[in-house]
């Protein structure tokens, strides 16, 4: 055997080792620490006067080769009955917070009282302030592409779903988003114009169900962009604001995807059952089955059954798994 050169032989030790070493070095210093940066991230609440201030640290590290962050949105004045339901609103922060640090989200509440509607009139429903809500959570998370909005009504019932697997990677779109759907607005009145054929998930930047009533915005998914941007600032249109719509925002979004077509283009539906099961409707398609990700309590209020519903399925919910 020939014998090696003993600076050859450390040469070549050293670069063995080195790109071993690398093997196992999937990310750059600069992005590792761009990660760690992004973990130490606090969880933003609100104080009563509106003031977003830090919370509880996160427990994961989210590196670049994961998808686009996820901000889960929560915002509320406290106010109102709450359909009798006792501490709806701690249980709602309890119920995002402990999913969100599952899976390595953020998680946002805001005291929606901060925005202030003021300039559209003296009497304007506070479901409206969801919209500023939605550009607080963008502004807030600036790497974030997604924020869930979910009513404070809701529960996250299976959570060890990802929301990735679930409908916002590529594949889960082109297999759960509806093709060739009709889009139906208030009243659940056919408006003539259908989702495509095909989908390309990357020009869906909206995903929401339509119920027999036309869209419920009380679960939705909204993808950073400049249609986005777009949106958000048409769908604060005072004349929409103003009107005398009986779904508010959800009428107003109604007549965007009926009378323009680039709404029409980056909005996805979605079955109800997706994330946003009804509590009270026993139907297949859109009533809630033990297994469905989210149960909203939307409509308990009319059988003023809304606290039996709640207890009954917060009693439900599954619990989250330990982490090895």
């Amino acid at each position: 055997m020939i014998g090696i050169p003993r600076p050859l032989y450390t040469l070549v030790i050293t670069i063995v080792v080195i790109v071993f070493l690398g093997s196992l070095t999937l990310y750059s210093p600069e992005q590792t620490q761009g990660a760690w940066e992004s973990a130490k991230k606090h969880v933003p609440f609100a104080t009563d006067n509106g003031d977003v201030v830090s919370g509880g640290l996160l427990p994961s590290v989210k590196l670049p080769s994961e998808p686009g962050g996820v901000v889960m949105l929560l915002a509320s004045d406290g106010k109102g009955s709450n359909g009798g339901i006792v501490g709806l609103l701690d249980k709602a922060i309890e119920d995002r917070t402990a999913y969100a640090k599952y899976h390595g989200y953020d998680f946002m509440f805001t005291n929606t009282t901060k925005y202030d509607l003021s300039r559209f009139g003296d009497k304007i429903h506070p479901v409206w302030a969801k919209i500023p809500a939605i550009k607080d959570a963008f502004d807030t998370y600036p790497d974030a592409e997604w924020v869930w909005w979910l009513d404070q009504d809701a529960i996250i019932m299976t959570p060890q779903i990802n929301l990735w697997d679930h409908i916002l990677s590529p594949k889960a779109m082109k297999q759960k988003l509806l093709k060739n759907e009709m889009f139906r607005v208030s009243g659940g009145r056919e408006i003539g114009f259908r989702t495509p054929a095909e989908i390309n998930p990357d020009e869906i930047n909206f995903i929401v169900a339509n119920d027999q009533n036309g869209f419920n915005a009380g679960s939705f998914l909204i993808r950073r962009s400049e249609w986005t941007e777009w949106l958000l600032e048409n769908w604060l249109n005072p004349i929409y604001v103003q009107k005398d719509w009986p779904g508010r925002e959800q009428d107003a979004f109604g007549h965007m995807v009926e009378f323009n077509k680039k709404i029409r283009d980056h909005t996805g539906l979605v079955n109800q059952r997706l994330f946003n099961s009804y509590a009270h409707i026993k139907w297949d398609f859109m009533g809630f089955f033990p297994g469905d990700l989210v149960v909203h309590l939307a409509g308990c209020w009319v059988n003023k059954e809304c606290k039996e519903i709640w207890d009954e399925m917060w009693a439900m919910r599954q619990k989250l798994p330990v982490k090895a």
